[in-house]
């Protein structure tokens, strides 16, 4: 009977028994061939089926040994002794959370992974804070009255949440998903992105290195975070620039001097070996890419030669880019074309295609056609690209699609107004 009055998250870690209905659950659907193994046949029908069960579920109880939540011990560890554990080992030394404080903020927008669904809320694993447990209240996934569990929280999710509460002593942290904002959504995956590409380029460099990712963390990342607000952006300016931003960080270190008394020194926190393989796995990983910039226009000349001076007009547009952005004009169904260019710079590139469609209608004014912008230029994804592509290639094939033009023309000679007497230039009929 206290059991089920229990309705806190701290209640429901110092229990698990009551959040662990699966186990009960699965000694129920256990089949019967199993327990005819176990107990015989004929004790099986001595026995009460509520004996059984319970008398099933006591052994596997007493098998799995299970302990609370709250000490944080994995179910599977207790199988091996202290001497089989070595928690100094390369994999230990690998995990550490990605910022400087071990818990994050009370109204803080945090990433998480749902690992759990039990009787009272989910519980789910911090990936930026080194994957320690947080629990969400079934009261807490969404405004509106809850019809089915499973189609607004599922295993495995990374979603972000709001945090609750944080008792630091225990580690318990209680969460919330249904007081996060749609801004608050978009400012944690973007913080989340950037920190993820820091911490598998600071965790390939220690793993590379076999150094403790805490110490780089504490010797670069953290430094880096408290100085440039993000290390990723720190790592940007790295990638042209390594001394200026490895340069000023420092560490101290304790010696013992002649006469013997312990002496603090401050030393570069970079050595040469680290810096030449972060400076390495920063270039390889955040070398920008090229991003493409894209304007459609519409293209219309009526004069004589009108194709010609269209023409024209393109060698123009084309001849207002560089060798940083060179500009390439296409057709994609006339009137409309589309002018393109690659460049590092966004706004270079957008300053030069804003040129070539100033040279370009220059050019097609001076012989009465028109040149209409329909899009201006700006950045496009690659999925925008396929999407022109599909597309292009779409009119060509209906273009190409002229068999059911020449069947019907044949039908139009049978069935048309008769022979024609070309002499009398009458129909004869």
């Amino acid at each position: 009977m206290f059991l089920k009055t229990v309705s806190s998250s701290s209640a429901a870690r110092e229990f698990p028994w009551r959040n662990q209905g699966r186990f009960s659950s699965a000694i129920l659907r256990e089949p019967s061939w199993k327990i005819h193994h176990r107990y015989g046949k004929k004790n099986m029908h001595q026995k009460e089926p509520s004996g059984v069960v319970f008398q099933l579920f006591e052994e596997v109880k007493k098998e799995l040994d299970l302990v609370p939540r709250s000490s944080h011990v994995s179910l599977a560890l207790q199988k091996y002794s202290d001497e089989q554990i070595n928690p100094s080992t390369d994999m230990a030394s690998l995990e550490c959370r990605m910022y400087e404080a071990k818990y994050p903020e009370v109204d803080m927008a945090v990433m998480i992974q749902v690992k759990n669904i039990a009787d009272m809320g989910a519980y789910v694993s911090l990936l930026e804070y080194n994957n320690i447990e947080g629990m969400i209240l079934f009261s807490e996934l969404s405004r509106r009255r809850i019809r089915s569990v499973s189609s607004l929280i599922k295993v495995g999710r990374i979603e972000p949440v709001m945090v609750l509460r944080v008792d630091k002593d225990k580690g318990y942290i209680d969460l919330s998903k249904r007081r996060v904002s749609e801004e608050d959504i978009q400012t944690c995956e973007e913080r989340y992105n950037k920190s993820k590409l820091v911490h598998s380029i600071m965790r390939h460099v220690a793993e590379t290195l076999s150094i403790d990712l805490e110490e780089l963390y504490v010797n670069i990342g953290w430094p880096l975070y408290r100085k440039h607000g993000h290390a990723f952006e720190a790592f940007k300016i790295l990638v042209t620039d390594p001394d200026s931003v490895l340069g000023s960080l420092t560490r101290e270190v304790k010696e013992v001097g002649p006469d013997g008394q312990e002496v603090t020194k401050v030393v570069p926190a970079v050595t040469g070996e680290v810096k030449d393989a972060l400076v390495k796995n920063i270039r390889r990983r955040m070398t920008p890419q090229p991003m493409k910039i894209r304007a459609d226009i519409e293209l219309k000349c009526f004069q004589f030669d009108g194709v010609v001076h269209i023409k024209e007009a393109m060698r123009k547009a084309e001849a207002a880019g560089n060798d940083d952005c060179p500009v390439k004009i296409k057709l994609v169904a006339p009137p409309l074309y589309v002018l393109t260019t690659q460049t590092l710079d966004k706004d270079q590139g957008i300053e030069i295609l804003t040129e070539a469609i100033a040279a370009c209608t220059e050019t097609i004014d001076q012989h009465k056609g028109k040149l209409v912008v329909k899009e201006a230029p700006r950045a496009v994804s690659e999925r925008d690209d396929k999407m022109l592509t599909e597309h292009m290639a779409k009119l060509r094939m209906d273009n190409e699609e002229i068999s059911g033009d020449e069947e019907s023309g044949e039908e139009e000679e049978d069935t048309g107004m008769g022979e024609v007497d070309i002499e009398g230039a009458g129909i004869i009929e």
